[in-house]
């Protein structure tokens, strides 16, 4: 967004102006903000539920893991809209979209979207990322909070 062009007399002609705005001024943007980032984790919520009932089913039903496959991309592409938020999300962001370079696909410690992709691709079976589904979920769920 931006305003339109003034003209700074003195000596610094030809630098663009910036006019300071109040604190009051921002708060109903990042109200708007907050409100669209409550709603995005709010989906996500939902779709990473979806995603981990795919996961449990597979497991307790000996069902092939199709669907989950299916409900990943969705899932995953929905925190991906929250970008801006991610430096407001501390330690959550972390847990829920970190890649295996910290810590190697061997690693309990690895977490969230990535593993349970790693997983879902390379033959896992359901048993074994039910529980890498839950705590995804149960992450995305804490952040929600």
């Amino acid at each position: 967004m931006s305003g339109p062009k003034v003209t700074v007399p003195g000596h610094a002609a030809g630098t663009p102006a910036i006019v300071p705005v109040t604190y009051n001024q921002t708060i109903p943007y990042a109200k708007k903000y907050q409100a669209y980032t409550e709603a995005g984790l709010r989906k996500l919520s939902a779709e990473t539920a979806v995603l981990a009932g795919d996961v449990r089913r597979a497991s307790q039903d000996g069902q092939s893991l199709a669907a989950a496959k299916r409900d990943w991309p969705t899932a995953h592409l929905q925190y991906q809209t929250l970008g801006a938020a991610y430096g407001t999300f501390g330690d959550y962001d972390g847990e829920i979209d970190r890649d295996a370079n910290a810590t190697g696909t061997a690693s309990p410690d690895w977490t969230g979207f990535y593993r349970l992709e790693y997983g879902l691709w390379h033959g896992q079976p359901a048993t074994e990322l039910t529980p890498v589904a839950a705590r995804l979920a149960k992450d995305v769920n804490a952040l929600l909070a």
